[in-house]
C-alpha cells in the first residue's frame, strides 16, 4: 500500500527504472585493432531518461495524454501511480481560486470531519488513518478529490436519500452551503434566516434562527464558512461567527438610514463592506478578539448599486448612482484610504476587478466603458475609453485577466485584448438577434459563452493570432437564459425556457459537441456544474432538480431527480459534491410558501477499483 511520504507527493517513492542505461551492457567488439562499444539503438530513447525527468516531463501533459502514456508500458504504469500523476494533472485543470475551494473542503475539517467523509469513497480504515495523520501535504486535496469524482463516475444512478425538509411561510429567496459543506443557511423574504450544522450521524439539525422584524434579507458565508452576514431592507446587516465550541454568535449590528442592498466578505473574510440606500458604504474589519470594527464609510451622493472586493482583499470599488465609482484601498495600518474616482456622463451601471486586481472595468448608459489600471506607485490611471453604439450592460475580465468583454444594449458582445504595450484592441464581436441574458469566460480564459433571447448561445475561442472566432452556435426553441462552463473548461451546459439544458464537450481539435440533453416539461431555471466538473444539476418549473454525471467513458447520463409539488427555483451542490439543496414552490399556486430540501447523494457501498486504490 502506497502513503503520504515527505517529498511533498501522496504516495510512495516511484519505481526503478527496469533497465540500466550503461555502456557496460552495449554489445562490445574489436575493429582493426581497437575496442569497440555499441549503444543499443533499439530502445527508446526515453527510457535513457532519468525518473525525476519523466516526472517532469509526465508533470506538462495534459490528462488525457498522461491516462495514454499510462497504457504504454508497466514501467509507466508504476511511474505514474506512484506519484499519483493523474490527480494531480486533473487537479491543475482548474483555476487557482477554484483550487482554493477544493483545498477549503479538506482543510478547513477537524480529524473527525475528515474521516468521517472519505468514508464516503475510501473503504480502507488503515488506509483513512494513514492519510489523516499526513494530512499536511499539499497534494491530498487533489487525491482525495480525484479519488471522489472517479468513484462517483463509475455508477449509471445515485441513490437519494432527503436529509431535511425546511417548511417556511416566508418565501425562501435563498438557500446556499458554506465551503467547507458544515453548514446551510436560508433567508426569507418576511426576514427570516435559518442556520442548519451537518452532525457527524450525517443529518442536519438547526441551529440558529435570526429573526429581523419581518423585512425581506439575504444571507452568505464568508470563504472559509466561518462567518455569516444577514443583511435586510429595514437597514441592518448583522455579522455571525462561528465559535470554538460549534456555535453561532453574533459579533456587529451595522445599522444604515436606509436598505441595506447587499453586504460581501472579502476573499479572505477579513473585511466586509454594506451598501444601503443612505449613499454610504461601510467596510468593517475583524479584529484579533474576534470583534468586528468599522474601518472607514464611503459616501456618494445618490443610492448605491454595488460594492465589490478585488481578489487579493486589498482594494473596494463602488459604484453610486452620482455617475462615480471610487476605489479605495488598504493601507499597512490598516485603514481604508480612496485611490480614485472614476466619472461617467450618466448612470455607472457595475464595476468590477480584473482576478489580477490590477485592472478595473466599469460600464455606464453614457455608452462607454472604462479600463483603469494600478500602476506601480499605487495610482489608478485610465487606460481606455471601450465606445459602443448604446449603453453599455455589463463588462467582465477574463480570469487571466488579458481580455474584457463588453455586452451593450445592442445585443453585441464585444472582445478587447491587451496589447504587450498596455493598450486594448478589438479582437472579436459576438452578435446576435436578441439581447444577451448571460456572458461567460471558461476558467482557462480561452473561450466566451453567450446567451441570447434569440433562442442561441454562441462559443467563441481564442486562436493564436489573439482574435477570436466563433466555434458552436447552440439552438434553442426559446430564450436561452444562461450558458456556464465547467471548472475544467471542457464542458458547459445552457439552460432555456424550451424545458432544454444542454451539455456540450470540448474535443481535441478545438470543436465543441453535444453531449447530452436533460429535459423538462417546462422552463429550466438554472443549471449548475459540481465543483469537480462532473455533474451538472437543473431546476425546472416541472417540480424537479435532475443530476446528469459524466460517466468514466466520457458519456453523460441523468443519474437522479429531485422532486417536489411545486416549481424548483433553484438547485445548488455542495461544494463537495455530496449534497444538494433545492428552493421550491410548495405547490402550484404561488401561495407564497416554500420548500427547501437537503438531498444528500451517494452510491452502493463496494471496493475500490483496484486503479484507485493504488493511487495511494
Amino acid at each position: 500500500m502506497n502513503r503520504t511520504d515527505n517529498n511533498n507527493t501522496v504516495g510512495g517513492s516511484v519505481p526503478q527504472r527496469p533497465f540500466q542505461s550503461t555502456l557496460a551492457q552495449a554489445p562490445t567488439g574489436v575493429s582493426e585493432g581497437r575496442n569497440v562499444t555499441l549503444s543499443d539503438e533499439s530502445k527508446p530513447s526515453l527510457l535513457h531518461l532519468s525518473v525525476d525527468t519523466h516526472l517532469q516531463i509526465i508533470g506538462c501533459l495534459r490528462l488525457r495524454d498522461i491516462a495514454r502514456l499510462k497504457q504504454v508500458s508497466t514501467y509507466f504504469r508504476e511511474v505514474i501511480q506512484e506519484d499519483n500523476s493523474l490527480a494531480k494533472a486533473w487537479y491543475r485543470r482548474f483555476s487557482s481560486r477554484h483550487q482554493f475551494l477544493l483545498s477549503t473542503i479538506v482543510t478547513s475539517k477537524d480529524d473527525d470531519q475528515l474521516r468521517c467523509w472519505m468514508e464516503r469513497f475510501i473503504n480502507d480504515k488503515d488506509l483513512i488513518e494513514s492519510l489523516i495523520q499526513r494530512r499536511s501535504s499539499p497534494h491530498l486535496p487533489a487525491l482525495l478529490h480525484f479519488t471522489n469524482a472517479e468513484r462517483k463516475s463509475q455508477f449509471r444512478a445515485f441513490k437519494l436519500a432527503t436529509k431535511t425538509t425546511i417548511s417556511d411561510d416566508g418565501l425562501v429567496n435563498s438557500a446556499c452551503f458554506s465551503a467547507d459543506v458544515r453548514h446551510m443557511v436560508t433567508a426569507s423574504y418576511n426576514g427570516t434566516a435559518r442556520i442548519f450544522g451537518l452532525e457527524s450521524d450525517g443529518s442536519w439539525k438547526p441551529k440558529v434562527l435570526i429573526l429581523n422584524c419581518h423585512s425581506s434579507c439575504s444571507a452568505s458565508f464568508s470563504a472559509h464558512g466561518r462567518h455569516l452576514v444577514v443583511s435586510t431592507y429595514n437597514g441592518t446587516a448583522r455579522i455571525y461567527s462561528q465559535e470554538v465550541d460549534g456555535s453561532w454568535e453574533r459579533k456587529a449590528v451595522i445599522v444604515h438610514e436606509d436598505s441595506v442592498y447587499s453586504a460581501t466578505f472579502s476573499p479572505d473574510g477579513r473585511y466586509l463592506v454594506t451598501i444601503s440606500a443612505d449613499g454610504e458604504a461601510r467596510i468593517y474589519g475583524l479584529e484579533a478578539d474576534g470583534a468586528w470594527v468599522k474601518k472607514t464609510v464611503i459616501f456618494h451622493q445618490d443610492h448605491y448599486v454595488s460594492a465589490t472586493f478585488s481578489a487579493d482583499g486589498r482594494y473596494v470599488t463602488t459604484v453610486g448612482r452620482d455617475h462615480t465609482a471610487q476605489i479605495f484601498g488598504l493601507e499597512d495600518d490598516e485603514s481604508w484610504q480612496p485611490k480614485a474616482i472614476i466619472r461617467h456622463n450618466t448612470s455607472v451601471r457595475s464595476a468590477s476587478f480584473s482576478a489580477d486586481s490590477r485592472l478595473v472595468v466599469t460600464v455606464s448608459r453614457d455608452r462607454n466603458a472604462k479600463v483603469h489600471g494600478r500602476e506601480i506607485d499605487g495610482l489608478w490611471q485610465e487606460q481606455a475609453t471601450l465606445p459602443n453604439d448604446l449603453a453599455v450592460a455589463s463588462a467582465r475580465f477574463s480570469p487571466d485577466s488579458r481580455h474584457v468583454v463588453t455586452v451593450g444594449d445592442d445585443n453585441l458582445a464585444k472582445i478587447y485584448s491587451q496589447k504587450d504595450c498596455g493598450l486594448w484592441e478589438e479582437k472579436g464581436i459576438i452578435s446576435h438577434n436578441g439581447s444577451i441574458q448571460s456572458l461567460n469566460f471558461s476558467a482557462d480564459s480561452c473561450h466566451v459563452v453567450t446567451a441570447s433571447a434569440d433562442e442561441t448561445a454562441k462559443i467563441y475561442s481564442l486562436k493564436a493570432d489573439g482574435s477570436w472566432e466563433e466555434k458552436q452556435t447552440v439552438f434553442h426553441e426559446d430564450w436561452v437564459r444562461l450558458a456556464t462552463f465547467s471548472p475544467d473548461s471542457c464542458h458547459l451546459v445552457t439552460a432555456s425556457d424550451d424545458g432544454m439544458a444542454k451539455i456540450y464537450g470540448l474535443k481535441v481539435d478545438g470543436s465543441w459537441e453535444e453531449k447530452a440533453t436533460i429535459t423538462h416539461s417546462g422552463w429550466v431555471y438554472s443549471a449548475a456544474f459540481s465543483t469537480d466538473g462532473r455533474h451538472v444539476v437543473t431546476a425546472g418549473d416541472d417540480g424537479a432538480a435532475k443530476i446528469c454525471g459524466q460517466m468514466l467513458d466520457g458519456t453523460w447520463l441523468v443519474k437522479a431527480t429531485i422532486s417536489h409539488d411545486g416549481y424548483v427555483r433553484s438547485a445548488t451542490f455542495s461544494a463537495d459534491g455530496d449534497y444538494v439543496v433545492t428552493v421550491a414552490d410548495n405547490n402550484w399556486d404561488h401561495d407564497g410558501r416554500r420548500t427547501v430540501k437537503i438531498t444528500e447523494l451517494w452510491v452502493e457501498d463496494e471496493p475500490l477499483c483496484e486503479d484507485i486504490c493504488r493511487l495511494f
